[in-house]
Formats: structure tokens, sequence, C-alpha cells
């Protein structure tokens, strides 16, 4: 007895169209309706969706694991606006949404069988966003049969591809335009650099730095987590140094909240004393005070391409894996006014 996508492809049609058939989803077309249950007729298979005809047949559920490292991961700006794009998608779709829950860390390793669970509750895709490419259980899951796309994550395999922003030519942006607005010692609060974001901004910043010929000094660069009490921490210690800093490139809007928030606490004047640019262009940043310039990357775009994308694995599993990089703009405000 012939499986859905057995019958997908002698029908010329995709497993989902199938399955939408099979179910009685009236929104198919009457010829491709006709073609599918005159094949279903012919190789007399069931309409009995239990047995072992249809034991392929999707769940019509994507699963989404979101990891940010023990913070609030729903109330993240960026990830929120990430996550309505690919809903928009999977509804359109006629699919649903399983969070994942996180594992319990070991080390730098969170031990959680993904795969397990994947296959437990027979998802049909997946969505990464926030762990670590290295992470065993997520390199087991990037090789196995379940198609998965990485947002702002680098992984790749059989089944498997990504969607991120263009992040090193985003904070080149941000560099040139500090020394645009004529700032010549320009620090960075980096995120985590086990992340794509991370690293890519880090390059960036470094790579416009030497592209500028301005000095690369190893002190004006801090490290950071996204979020915003580490950026006030790391502004704090860049305030501390005898040659401080009269620029400050964050690697998120967060960050920049953080950095901002140290350097009022020091009596330091933004951006009179020190500009700062961040990035992602979170909601609050036009309405913070003073409004940060920032990076603007098409998070919703990221959600949707993202959804787009595993569906396109789901219904054709022998299509090349995505490798989509989206650009990035610079969005000007208060907090880089050029020098008085």
């Amino acid at each position: 007895m012939p499986t859905i996508r057995e019958l997908a492809d002698q029908a010329g049609v995709s497993v989902m169209t199938v399955t939408r058939i099979l179910g009685g989803d009236a929104g198919i077309d009457a010829e491709t309706r006709e073609r599918v249950l005159k094949l279903v007729r012919e190789l007399e298979v069931t309409s009995d969706l239990s047995t072992a005809a249809v034991t392929d047949m999707p769940s019509q559920v994507i699963g989404v694991i979101l990891d940010t490292s023990g913070h609030v991961d729903l109330h993240h700006p960026v990830f929120g606006d990430v996550l309505d794009g690919l809903k928009e998608v999977i509804a359109e779709s006629g699919y649903d949404m399983l969070f994942f829950t996180g594992g319990t860390p070991s080390g730098s390793i969170r031990t959680y069988d993904y795969l397990e669970r994947c296959r437990r509750h027979h998802v049909d895709g997946m969505i990464l966003m926030g762990v670590g490419r290295s992470f065993p259980e997520i390199q087991k899951l990037v090789r196995s049969e379940v198609p998965c796309i990485g947002v702002e994550l680098d992984l790749t395999g059989p089944l498997t591809g990504f969607v991120i922003s263009d992040n090193v030519a985003g904070a080149k942006l941000a560099v040139n335009h500090l020394h645009e607005i004529g700032r010549r010692k320009i620090a960075a609060i980096t995120g985590m650099t086990y992340t794509r974001p991370g690293r890519d901004r880090l390059t960036g910043y470094r790579d416009q730095i030497e592209e500028l010929g301005l000095s690369q000094n190893s002190d004006y660069i801090q490290g950071g987590d996204f979020y915003e009490p580490s950026g006030f921490t790391a502004m704090e210690a860049l305030l501390a140094l005898d040659d401080r800093p009269d620029a400050v490139f964050c690697a998120s809007d967060m960050m920049a909240v953080g950095a901002i928030g140290a350097a009022k606490a020091a009596g330091v004047k933004v951006p009179e004393d020190i500009a700062i640019v961040g990035f992602d262009d979170a909601p609050f940043a036009a309405a913070f005070d003073p409004a940060i310039t920032t990076i603007r990357q098409d998070k919703v775009g990221l959600g949707r391409a993202a959804g787009e994308q595993v569906m396109a694995l789901i219904d054709d599993p022998k299509a090349t894996p995505p490798k989509l990089m989206l650009p990035v703009e610079l969005v000007i405000r208060e907090s880089s006014a050029g020098k008085s």
C-alpha cells in the first residue's frame, strides 16, 4: 500500500496537497482533486487516515526551539517580531506551532534530546533560534530527517538551512556612520560570539575599523549578551579607561539602552560626550531618550522567510536547503548626533 509521499509523487503534486484532499479540504482545484482521488481509487488506498497508507502523513505542526540563555525568551523584541512573521506563514499554510521548552544546562552544553521530542510529537519541521550551533543535541537534529531552518543561526545539514541578516554589513554601516560624524575612538559592545550575529557584528566592526585606519584598541571591545544589563556593565568598563572612547557600537538595541544608562549614571552626555549606535531597530529604539541610532533588520521578514523555507523543505525533501541573507539599513537618530 503506497504512502502519502508516493501518492504525491505519482500525482505530481505536493504531500501537503494530497493531505488536504484526503482530509476533505474544499480549497483544492477540481482538476487536481480528481487526479489525486482517481489515483487513490486505482491504488485501492483506504480512506482511513490512520492506516499504513498514510503513516507518513504530515502532522501539520512546526516545532520552534527558542533558547536565549536563561532570559525571558518570548519578551525579547527581536524574537517577538520574528515569531510574528513565522506565525503568519505557518497560519497561511494551515499549520500550528509547537514551542519546545529548554533543556537542563550541563556546563556549557544543554543536555536535551530535541530529535527524540520531534519524533514523539510528530512535527513536520523545526525552526531554531538562539541555540548554540555546536551543541551535540542540535547537531544530532540537523543531521536527521527532520526539515530544519535556523534563524540567525548558520546550521547546515541534509534537510537544514538558514536565514540570517547581513550582520557584517550592518556593523560596518554603524562604524562608518560614527566615523562620518567625527568620532575616532570607536568601541564595541559585542553579543555572544558563539552566535552568528555576535560573531558577524564583531567581524564587521573590526573590518571597518581597519578599513578606516583607526586604532585597534583591544580594551575598546567589551563582551555582552545582547541584553540591557550587559550593556550597562560593558559601558562602565569603557568609561573607566584612561583613554575612553568617544563612540560605541552596541551589537543590540537592548545593550545600547544599558550603555546609555551607564553613561547617564556617570554624568557622561549622549551624544555630546559619547555617541552610541545599536542594532535591530527594536520597537522602543525610536521612543527612547535619546532616540537610538540603530541598524534596522527585517525581523518579521526573517520569520516569514524561515516559515516559507521550512515549508518548501517539507514539500520537497530533495530541494537544496536555503542559505538566505536579508539586507539591513542604517537609521540615524539622536544618540549619534555629530559633535557640537
